[in-house]
């Protein structure tokens, strides 16, 4: 099986969907009699908070996003001196869970540890990853994959 990323934007997009199902079943069933009304309104309100959830999750996922191409395209670069993998065991889809890697560099003297993206199947460690990073605070950081 090839490797395959795991899209930071598919929770949010899917909160978003359910959100918007749910506020047009929910308007649906509120205006369309007087004894809905209830559990029209009750649809409404999930629908808010799926809809309010995945925006806020999508907006969060894409200033991450940002952050990543901008250090990609103007960071610092080094190789790592370390490199593991980790197992995220809290994302789960029919029993399988992705892995990551971990990448360990160091800068005037401090190490900072920098996660990869989510793989799904197998993932082979490679003796040495990119990592970039911004000067100004290496803290903010991406490997290079």
């Amino acid at each position: 099986m090839a490797k395959k990323p795991v899209s930071s934007l598919l929770l949010p997009n899917i909160s978003i969907g359910i959100g918007i199902v749910l506020l047009a079943i929910g308007s649906g069933v509120a205006l369309g009699a007087a004894d809905g009304l209830v559990a029209g309104l009750f649809l409404l309100g999930l629908g808010a908070c799926f809809g309010g959830g995945g925006f806020f999750l999508r907006a969060k996922a894409t200033q991450k996003l940002k952050l990543r191409e901008r250090l990609l395209s103007v960071g610092t670069r080094v190789a790592a001196d370390q490199v593991d993998v980790g197992y995220d065991s809290s994302i789960e889809i029919n029993g399988n869970n992705p892995w990551y890697l971990v990448a360990r560099f160091t800068v005037q003297g401090v190490t900072y540890e920098s996660e990869g993206r989510r793989w799904w199947g197998n993932l082979e460690v490679p003796a040495s990853v990119g990592v970039a990073y911004n000067p100004a605070d290496p803290s903010e950081n991406t490997i290079d994959d």
